[in-house]
């Protein structure tokens, strides 16, 4: 779920109270990403919810945010291949993705 060896490396190289704060932010920029996916997916812009899809995996990884990461890429892969059938599933687990990493991030403290 969370990769603590990057949290730590994150740690060492901001500092404690810095990395809350961002982390902090997490539920708030991540959802931000999934409404730019839920719009473009609504007006049919594939390629749209992808860089949403990708901005989100880049961001959850650069944070040590595995399972929301690998969501975000699975949706970045299916829409990569203009596959509107199956962005679906992968939207929902993206979800239950966002809910476990927000579950984790609270429980971290």
């Amino acid at each position: 779920m969370l990769d603590s060896r990057k949290i730590m490396d994150l740690e060492a190289a901001m500092g404690a109270g810095p990395l809350n704060d961002v982390l902090r932010l997490v539920p708030d920029s991540a959802r931000a990403e999934l409404v730019r996916v839920d719009g473009a997916l609504a007006s049919g812009d594939l390629e749209g919810a992808r860089r949403a899809a990708h901005a989100l995996k880049g961001f959850a990884a650069n944070l040590g945010l595995n399972r929301l990461s690998l969501a975000a890429a699975q949706l970045d892969q299916v829409l990569r291949a203009q596959d509107a059938v199956s962005a679906r599933p992968c939207r929902d687990a993206l979800d239950r993705a966002m809910a476990d990493t927000e579950a984790a991030l609270a429980s971290r403290g």
